[in-house]
């Protein structure tokens, strides 16, 4: 084993830890002081965590006035919680998920220990899953994801306890991670923690003899059972508190419609194929990376028969279900990293004859000085050209400024990496450094760059002043919460067609009425003043009183 690719077991603890708490830190942070909430997903949880707030309804959740079956409420409590202590906040809201973030760092070091004690995988493999570009992506948003990895993560640490020697309480303890990956999304908990135990006898040692294949899957019945009265503890109060046909959409529908027949992103079976080198950049254009994974002992070696299981089923099945999206791979990601922490530690073979700093690791560091360059183009053309543009009047020059710094922090590792090639584990944490550079620069020029086509907090300050006048508010189409939670909305913005805009209008002519239009289309700015006008997510939002619809009946028809 090469001495300078592994940096002893004491030695590595400490630098390579701090590192991964220094990148999770600034992602969290960077992200929280870069940017707010991100329509439409982010605002819509903001805004059903806000509703079930100041409605003080704990079972239900709500948005916009009516029950919302789209996710359990494990989230939307964390996120109470936590308003419950600091007061009505974003910056809590919004850390919920990336702490998750974090407590999945340290379970992915837990479990390396577990997997290979007598290496120092622990210490890097937690760069190399924050080094990733789409998990650290995801690692600072408000979302679910970085919750259900963690209780998968739970669930497969149990499970590895107890083969390992552990007592039956592991299974309780597989039950608890089970039952609140369930409150955390929902079932689908099951498919990556279901995989590894089902395909225990494949990856467990082989020389375990005396192991109890019967313990095994009463135990897993046994947690499935307890994680199912969990759920029930919120779905049973969730059942009063409701109607049939909403209890029956989220339980039965919801699971049924992505599995079977999916009434949103539909998607073809290959759909994740092609997609899964994105979603591990950098790493996935690593040669060196796959030098070593290519000699992986998958025979002798049963923590790497753990991983794949974990990781190859997951990718089958949700290929196998009808609804698909990119971040639902993320719960296999932690398999990923283990693995690619693994191999590297253990390549002891010499490089390839011929192989030289450009091949080993020369591929990735060009794929981010061109993905600078590509920040610093991209606008400047689209500035030429509107159709290239990603929001109406957006302005080219903090993406151009975020891609030229993106290119010299590239090229300042290039010449960083050329002088420690050898050492494997420095060129990781340099590229997972440069990665975490990339997402903090590219979510700044894409934000500033927009301002204000992706800023919820101005509009919803306009609705804001308009709820405390007690003046109506509608919107012509759908509505997903986007301003509710930085409006601190208690009002039901009703959702009307074109044909219903008229009448509504004169029912409530102090009312407020949002309207979406076409940045092409002409507004009739000297005759009527309306109370907002900006840019928004790629055409114009406009907010009008309903006294000037009535006056002029063509704005219901702008389209």
């Amino acid at each position: 084993m090469n001495a300078e690719i592994l940096a002893g077991r004491g030695a590595a603890r400490r630098p390579i830890p701090l590192a991964w708490l220094l990148g999770w830190l600034a992602l969290a942070v960077g992200t929280l002081l870069i940017r707010p909430a991100f329509p439409i997903d982010e605002s819509r949880y903001l805004a059903v965590a806000w509703e079930m707030w100041w409605r003080d309804s704990f079972w239900v959740p709500y948005l916009n006035g009516e029950y919302y079956s789209g996710k359990p409420p494990l989230f939307f409590w964390l996120m109470q919680a936590g308003w419950k202590l600091f007061g009505v906040n974003e910056w809590w809201a919004r850390a919920v998920a990336p702490l998750f973030g974090l407590l999945n760092l340290f379970l992915t070091a837990r479990l390396a220990r577990r997997l290979w004690p007598k290496e120092s995988v622990a210490a890097t493999a937690p760069v190399f899953l924050l080094g990733a570009f789409y998990w650290a992506l995801f690692s600072s948003s408000t979302m679910f994801d970085m919750l259900l990895s963690s209780f998968v993560l739970l669930a497969i640490h149990a499970l590895v306890r107890y083969w390992q020697g552990g007592s039956a309480w592991n299974f309780a303890g597989l039950g608890v991670a089970l039952g609140l990956g369930i409150l955390a999304k929902g079932p689908v908990v099951f498919l990556p923690v279901g995989s590894v135990v089902l395909l225990a006898p494949w990856w467990m040692n082989e020389r375990q003899a005396n192991f109890s294949w019967k313990r095994w899957y009463g135990g897993f019945a046994f947690a499935s059972v307890l994680a199912g009265c969990i759920a029930l503890c919120w779905l049973i109060p969730l059942a009063m508190n409701t109607t049939k046909e909403y209890f029956l959409d989220l339980t039965i529908h919801q699971t049924a419609g992505y599995t079977v027949h999916s009434f949103s992103h539909r998607r073809p079976f290959w759909w994740y194929l092609p997609l899964v080198p994105v979603l591990l950049f950098p790493w996935s254009l690593w040669p060196r990376g796959w030098l070593a994974l290519r000699r992986l002992d998958v025979r002798r070696d049963s923590g790497v028969r753990l991983c794949l299981a974990w990781a190859g089923a997951t990718l089958l099945l949700f290929s196998l279900i009808s609804g698909k999206q990119a971040h639902y791979l993320l719960p296999a990601f932690p398999a990923v990293a283990l693995l690619l922490t693994h191999a590297l530690q253990n390549e002891n073979a010499t490089d390839p004859p011929g192989a030289t700093f450009a091949w080993n690791h020369g591929i990735p560091l060009l794929v981010l000085l061109l993905l600078g360059g590509a920040f610093a183009v991209f606008p400047l053309l689209s500035s030429r050209n509107p159709k290239l543009a990603l929001f109406a009047h957006s302005d080219p020059y903090p993406l151009v400024f975020a891609g030229l710094l993106l290119m010299v922090s590239a090229l300042g590792l290039i010449v960083f990496v050329r002088r420690h090639a050898s050492q494997t584990t420095v060129v990781a944490c340099s590229l997972a450094a440069t990665t975490w550079c990339a997402l903090l620069l590219g979510q700044w020029g894409i934000f500033h760059g927009s301002w204000p086509a992706l800023d919820l907090r101005v509009p919803s300050a306009v609705l804001a002043q308009e709820q405390a006048h007690g003046h109506p508010l509608a919107v012509r189409g759908n509505y997903s919460g986007e301003f509710s939670f930085y409006g601190r909305l208690t009002t039901v913005v009703s959702e009307l067609s074109e044909d219903e805009l008229s009448g509504w209008a004169r029912d409530h002519p102090d009312g407020c009425i949002i309207l979406h239009v076409d940045e092409a289309t002409p507004l009739p700015l000297d005759e009527v003043t309306p109370l907002y006008h900006a840019p928004y997510r790629g055409d114009v939002l406009t907010m009008w009183r309903a006294a000037d619809l009535v006056s002029h009946p063509e704005l219901a028809h702008l389209r």
